[in-house]
């Protein structure tokens, strides 16, 4: 799962480092896959590490988390 995350992240990266380098692939439509690849990006680091360290571990290890 992790090699997962790692290809996302490359990919979406590379999406990202085109459009900001080529003048010529910042048009709208480019500007909206970027704004899929940022949010792609958002979605692994912030809901699928935690969930992955939740599977892999038999304990909470992302510190303490408070009850409201």
């Amino acid at each position: 799962m992790f090699v997962v995350v790692a290809l996302m992240s490359i990919g979406n990266s590379l999406v990202l480092l085109v459009i900001a380098v080529h003048h010529r692939m910042r048009t709208v439509t480019n500007f909206f896959l970027a704004n899929l690849a940022v949010s792609d990006l958002c979605v692994g680091i912030f809901c699928v590490l935690p969930n992955m360290s939740t599977y892999l571990s038999p304990f909470w290890i992302l510190g303490r988390v408070s009850q409201l």
